[in-house]
């Protein structure tokens, strides 16, 4: 299925907490749907094309072209807040940008995983950790992990950027990896303080996981 020129500002879908498509997604199954010269501009937080926030949600074959801008934070091509997403075989292409947790496909990333997913354009995060797929990710205390994708976004961010993750953070029982991944875009760090430089990476720009993704040496 596809929608073409999907436009919307904050309060003007059915959850104005979550602009999207969809508002809030749970535990549903979305196959084949493609959206492009999508359009929103928002105040809120947990802002994505497909859905502001999304629990539980299988998602094969999803594709969004367009632009996606937000004072908030948790912001995504795709997502703005993903808890236990499946993603496979779905891509971003255009610009997203927030305050903080943006990502090219999802804002804020709390357990599961992406495969075969890419993401193109721009990432930018006003006031915080912005990724080219995903802002921030939190595997909890299960796993979370991102597998044969990449990202092509030019990244910048005033905190902890990352081609492919912004920030990794999780408690000591969890495991995140990035397997057959990669990232080519440009990353800027936007911060004048010399020290932010520690937290720019070309797959993640600052991680609290001993147990997890490692930028190259």
């Amino acid at each position: 299925r596809h929608i073409e020129n999907l436009n919307m500002t904050s309060g003007v879908s059915a959850n104005s907490n979550n602009p999207s498509l969809l508002g809030y997604a749970n535990a549903i199954g979305i196959f084949d749907l493609h959206l492009r010269n999508v359009k929103i501009v928002s105040t809120q937080d947990k802002v994505g094309a497909i859905a502001g926030s999304a629990r539980q949600l299988t998602a094969v074959r999803v594709s969004v072209a367009g632009d996606i801008s937000s004072t908030g934070s948790m912001i995504g091509g795709l997502f703005g807040y993903g808890w236990d997403p499946k993603i496979h075989e779905s891509w971003f292409n255009g610009s997203v940008s927030g305050r903080n947790s943006v990502g090219g496909l999802v804002g804020h990333f709390w357990d599961d995983y992406i495969v075969d997913s890419w993401s193109g354009g721009t990432v930018t995060a006003t006031a915080g950790v912005a990724g080219g797929l995903v802002g921030y990710l939190f595997p909890g205390n299960a796993f979370a992990y991102i597998a044969n994708s990449y990202s092509t976004s030019s990244v910048s961010g005033l905190g902890a950027v990352g081609g492919l993750i912004g920030q990794i953070n999780c408690s000591v029982a969890c495991t995140s990896n990035s397997r057959d991944s990669f990232a080519t875009g440009a990353i800027v760090n936007t911060s004048v303080a010399t020290t932010g430089l520690e937290f720019v990476g070309p797959v993640v720009g600052a991680n609290a996981d001993s147990m997890g993704v490692t930028n190259p040496g």
